[in-house]
């Protein structure tokens, strides 16, 4: 099927998936139009010349032209020029696009473990921290109950002391009740003893009398 300039202002390419790279619509819309105008000048340039179009290239109307068809081949050869530029800084564009987005997601990629590593960091610290703490705490309490312990062992052995010494006192006291009973029954027995060896004497004295 012939190409003619309408083909080429009537073109259209589909977008890229979503995802994929394309090319910038504006530009590819302006490189058509220099293909457009470059292809019709060729075309008129070739109709001025007496001749017919050449295979897939449909003849334009003759229109007036103040280039020669001897320029033709120059102008066909600006315009492979203009399209291969076009195309590598589209490529390049696209390659330097491509480069940037993947430093981007490196650096973000960066910026997300270094966050990370930071938390974990701060949640070691304070970890570290409430662990010290507790320690702390439980090395006051055990400080405390040594001391308790000590004081309870300190009573106990005053304790121990008193009701020593107590039981002592209260067994000499027994003893003392003890001895001061044995005397007093001692007198007695020896008051008695007297008595009775009064009662006899004077019993004996009555009878020599008789």
């Amino acid at each position: 099927m012939p190409l003619t300039p309408a083909d080429v202002h009537n073109v259209q390419f589909k977008k890229p998936s979503i995802g994929k790279r394309g090319y910038d619509e504006d530009e590819v819309d302006a490189f058509l139009d220099k293909v457009e105008a470059e292809l019709t000048r060729l075309i008129e340039l070739h109709n001025d010349a007496g001749g017919t179009a050449g295979p897939g290239i449909a003849a334009a109307p003759a229109q007036p032209s103040a280039v020669d068809a001897a320029d033709a081949p120059t102008h066909a050869a600006r315009l492979l020029t203009i399209a291969q530029e076009t195309a590598d800084k589209l490529t390049t564009e696209a390659q330097d696009r491509s480069e940037q987005l993947l430093a981007e997601a490196q650096a973000k990629a960066d910026t997300l473990v270094t966050e990370a590593q930071a938390k974990a960091d701060t949640t070691d610290a304070e970890t570290q921290a409430k662990v010290q703490a507790t320690l702390g705490d439980l090395d006051q309490q055990r400080a405390k109950l040594e001391r308790t312990i000590a004081e309870l062992r300190e009573y106990e052995k005053e304790y121990r002391t008193r009701l020593k010494a107590w039981i002592h006192e209260q067994l000499g006291e027994l003893d003392a009740v003890g001895t001061r009973e044995q005397a007093s029954n001692g007198e007695d027995a020896d008051e008695a003893g007297a008595l009775a060896d009064a009662d006899v004497s004077a019993a004996n004295g009555g009878v020599t009398a008789r």
